[in-house]
């Protein structure tokens, strides 16, 4: 498969979203379409089940989850974020099948304590958070356990540290990409800056900690 810059998949964007979380769950709602998921051609599981027969996958996750899945950690991740942070109609797009089932797998899996594994990902451009300030993700958040990874993708800006979540999936063994040891949050992630660490001596960057604000999430079906 051709690589392409993946910055985009590992960093916060530049205008990241302010405006109430209540409002952008009915805006996803109303844009995702209601119902029974939408079907995914057999022929196109099977295919990506052959590929990763033998390695250790959650056991709660359908096949169409693991396509779906597989299918957005390769580089169609940026069309379907692309279009998850548009006004696009998602119910009648190509992606919808997709991004519904890797959604509800991701969800699937949620647990009933918070994680203690933290996540890395990188911002683009500073934001100048502070603590106690909250945004959120239209599209899906994609993170890494290895901060170097994350690093590698922020260039010289701020990474975040994401020290407390509970709706996440690690898809290492289903994602194309297996090095950026992935993790999977689902769309409309909502995060609050708990900590805010400047540069000084061998902290070179910016560090933003953070915890997924799960008392507001929503599962998507």
């Amino acid at each position: 498969m051709e690589d392409m810059d993946r910055t985009s998949r590992f960093t916060f964007s530049t205008n990241l979203q302010r405006t109430t979380w209540e409002d952008s769950v009915k805006t996803t709602t109303r844009r995702l379409g209601a119902g029974n998921l939408p079907a995914i051609d057999q022929n196109l599981i099977d295919t990506v089940l052959n590929e990763l027969e033998g390695k250790s996958v959650n056991r709660s996750l359908t096949g169409a989850h693991k396509y779906a899945i597989w299918r957005y950690s390769t580089n169609d991740y940026y069309d379907i974020n692309q279009l998850l942070r548009s006004d696009a109609d998602i119910a009648a797009s190509e992606w919808n099948a997709i991004i519904r089932h890797a959604n509800h797998g991701v969800r699937n899996v949620t647990s009933s304590d918070p994680h203690t594994t933290t996540l890395y990902r990188g911002l683009q451009i500073d934001p100048n958070l502070e603590v106690g300030d909250q945004f959120y993700e239209w599209g899906f958040t994609s993170c890494s356990r290895s901060r170097t990874v994350a690093e590698g993708f922020a260039g010289d800006g701020p990474i975040c540290r994401i020290v407390e979540w509970r709706y996440g999936l690690n898809i290492e063994n289903l994602s194309e990409y297996p090095h950026e040891q992935e993790t999977l949050l689902p769309i409309n992630a909502c995060f609050e800056v708990t900590k805010v660490t400047e540069p000084s001596g061998v902290q070179r960057r910016k560090v933003y900690t953070l915890k997924q604000r799960v008392d507001i999430s929503k599962n998507y079906e």
